[in-house]
Order: structure tokens, then C-alpha cells, then sequence
């Protein structure tokens, strides 16, 4: 039986479930952020499940004080790794935790999930619900590209059948038996219903956090840029992420300007690449938040052009900013960017990004009318604010 809370609101725990390498994600700062949110409508914990840069990415978000870490176990993954040579991150989904909230299980009226992988913590923190009697709710983050996962990690034949009758088989069941899924796009709610005809399911996207940092001294040192047009890229570094198609759009650019590009680099093959193309590309790695916000509004055009994402907060990042956005047609982004905010093109076509970036860097009042559209918008739909509210409304609804 859960506990009443003394004030009357609901109590909830909320749980990132991540890979201890991939901490810097879109989905683990989302899952994050909206803890912090959720915390001024319900009693919330979150916890996260812990990898080697949680101090810095807590410190960077400023929720050092907020966040519990459960245990990562990596043994069986890295056992795998040596085994088979692996170079795919296939055995990813084998990462597994313990659930070990602040407070027992019990105290909590629902639990939400964040994340499907690494799979193995997803099915750990859901069975430990299963077992004490607590609904669960999932945020999928992304159940559009779950089955492009093979295609995308370049699976043989043997381990398509390992993911299809292993990972998809217990990532259905997890979901299957949750009170409630969180679809972050509408494409994303149409293959859950798909999936599950029978399934309660609502859209909640990600939320952007409004109040970015101002600006600093130290910080504007670092954001010296040049009296040319800028373009910034924010994202992992890897081909998902279209790094092979920004680069050559960069390249066929009628304009003089300057690409900064800022993320982990997960494939080392682009450092050669970005190093060797241009003195006007430079690229920084990760970058903290004030800088990252400083970034975004100094940069004339945010540049992602993405071959699969789901509902990325990078370019909600950018119009929040103020800055309008050249992307693709993949996901939730055409939800995101309506005509009036930015410019969307088909994914994996260079030449027709690169049109996209000359023809918004020909038009100074178009951009410049592009971002104050996109900053409302952002500030109408998508704030950690208003993604909070309705959860805890959802939320609600579950436990009565």
C-alpha cells in the first residue's frame, strides 16, 4: 500500500535509465531536466543509473544536489565486447542496475522510465515494479527508431535474430505491461498503437529550459566568433546524426562562413574529417551550458541534419535561442518546425541542405523573423514548465 504524502501531492519516482558512456544525451538531460521540473507539481526523487561524468553533467545542469545514482553493471557487456570483438555496441542492451530509490519503492505512487536502453536496466527497474505492485509509466524516447536499430548498428544476420526474438521480445513486454506510455511525436504514438492496440497512451515531447544562461565575461571570451555568418551544429558526433551530410553541404556552400560544431565524438572517423575541410570548421567537443547557450544565440543558423532522431531538443535548444533552423523531415521534427521557424529538407540529400543554409543566409529579415517565431513557439508549447503540468495531470488519471 503507498504511503499518503502529507501535503497531498502524488509521489513519484523518476528513473533514467542510460548507458554509463552516453550520460551527455538528449534523452538522459531530457529525463533529468523534467524531474527538476515535475518537482513544483509532485513529490518526485530521480534517480539515474550511474557512469564516470555524472558530478560534471549534474554540476553543468545545476542539480547536483536532486539526483540519486543506482549501480551500472557492465560486466556482462565488457565480458562480450572482448569475446566477440564487437564494434556495433550491440551488447549495450545487457547493461543492467538495481533499483535503489532515496526511499522504498512502496512510498511512491507510480514510477516513471526514461529510456529503452540499455535494455537490461529498463526490464530491472520495471520487474522491481511488477514485484512490489507499482505502476509504471515509460517515456519511449524514441520506439519509432527501435526497429532501424539493426540497419543502423550494421547487424549480421545472426544478431537480427538475437534483437529481434531477445531485445524487441522483452522491450514489448516492459511496455506492454506499463499503465501508461509517453510518445514524445505523434509518429512515435502511432507505432506504439500499432504495436499495442489496446495501450493507454498520450504525446508528451521533450521541454526546453527557458531560462538560459546569461551572459558572462569568461563565457564571451570563449564565443569570439568571426565577421562572417555562423553556423552551429550541436549533436553526437556520428553518422545518425548526419555528420557525412553536414560536412559535404559545407563544402558546396555559396557562402563565406564559419561551422562550429559542438558534441561527443562517438565515431572517430569524422576527427580527421572535420580537422581537414576548412579553416572556417572548427569543432569543440563538449561544451558546458553557459557556453553551449551562448553559442546558440550568437550563431546566425542552427544547422542538424539529422538522419534519425525522434524529437531532438538540440533544435527546440536553438529556437528557444532565438535562432531559426535548417534540419530534415525525420521524426517529430516537422511538429517541432513548422515553415514559419525554419527550413526542413529530406535526409541524406547534401546538396539540397546546402540550397537550404544559402538561400536562409540570403535572407537577414527572414531569419531574423524565423527566430522570433520559433523562440514564442518554444515558449508556447515546450517549456519543462508546461511538459511538467501535463504529466502530473496524466499522472493523476493513473492512480485513480
Amino acid at each position: 500500500m503507498t504511503a499518503e504524502p502529507l501535503d497531498g501531492r502524488i509521489s513519484v519516482l523518476n528513473v533514467v535509465v542510460t548507458i554509463p558512456e552516453a550520460h551527455v544525451g538528449g534523452a538522459e538531460r531530457a529525463g533529468l531536466r523534467f524531474g527538476d521540473a515535475l518537482a513544483a507539481h509532485a513529490n518526485v526523487d530521480t534517480v539515474m543509473m550511474e557512469g564516470k561524468d555524472d558530478a560534471d553533467l549534474f554540476a553543468d545542469l545545476g542539480l547536483s544536489e536532486s539526483i540519486a545514482s543506482i549501480p551500472s553493471y557492465t560486466f556482462i557487456r565488457d565480458g562480450l565486447n572482448r569475446i566477440f570483438a564487437s564494434s556495433n555496441n550491440i551488447w549495450n542492451v545487457l547493461i543492467g542496475t538495481r533499483l535503489t530509490p532515496p526511499k522504498p519503492l512502496s512510498d511512491y505512487d507510480l514510477v516513471h522510465i526514461h529510456n529503452p536502453v540499455p535494455l537490461a536496466g529498463m526490464v530491472s527497474v520495471a520487474l522491481h515494479c511488477r514485484i512490489k505492485g507499482i505502476p509504471y509509466c515509460v517515456t519511449t524516447h524514441g520506439i519509432s527508431k527501435v526497429p532501424k536499430i539493426p540497419e543502423e548498428l550494421g547487424l549480421s544476420r545472426g544478431q537480427r535474430i538475437v534483437f529481434n526474438h531477445g531485445f524487441l521480445r522483452a522491450y514489448k513486454n516492459v511496455l506492454s505491461n506499463a499503465t501508461h506510455l509517453f510518445a514524445l511525436s505523434e509518429g512515435d504514438q502511432d507505432t506504439i498503437t500499432e504495436w499495442f492496440s489496446d495501450q493507454s497512451v498520450s504525446v508528451l515531447p521533450n521541454g526546453v529550459d527557458l531560462n538560459v544562461s546569461p551572459e558572462a565575461p569568461e563565457v564571451d571570451t570563449k564565443v569570439d566568433l568571426p565577421d562572417k555568418p555562423v553556423l552551429l551544429f550541436v549533436g553526437r558526433i556520428m553518422a545518425s546524426k548526419g555528420v557525412d551530410d553536414l560536412l559535404e553541404a559545407f563544402s558546396l556552400l555559396e557562402h563565406d562562413c564559419k561551422l562550429i560544431i559542438v558534441g561527443p565524438m562517438r565515431d572517430e572517423h569524422f576527427k580527421d574529417q572535420i580537422h581537414t575541410l576548412s579553416d572556417d570548421v572548427e569543432y569543440r567537443g563538449y561544451v558546458e551550458q553557459a557556453e553551449l547557450d551562448a553559442l546558440y544565440r550568437r550563431a546566425d543558423l542552427f544547422v542538424f541534419p539529422t538522419r534519425s532522431d525522434v524529437f531532438p531538443l538540440v533544435t527546440l535548444e536553438a529556437m528557444a535561442a532565438g535562432t531559426p533552423v535548417v534540419s530534415t523531415t525525420v521524426g517529430g521534427l516537422p511538429e517541432q518546425i513548422p515553415d514559419q521557424v525554419g527550413r526542413l529538407v529530406p535526409p541524406k540529400e547534401p546538396k539540397t541542405f546546402a540550397a537550404a543554409v544559402d538561400g536562409m543566409l540570403s535572407n537577414e529579415q527572414l531569419r531574423t523573423e524565423m527566430g522570433r517565431a520559433g523562440k514564442s513557439l518554444v515558449e508556447e508549447r515546450y517549456s519543462w514548465e508546461a511538459v511538467a503540468k501535463a504529466a502530473v495531470t496524466e499522472y493523476y488519471r493513473i492512480v485513480n
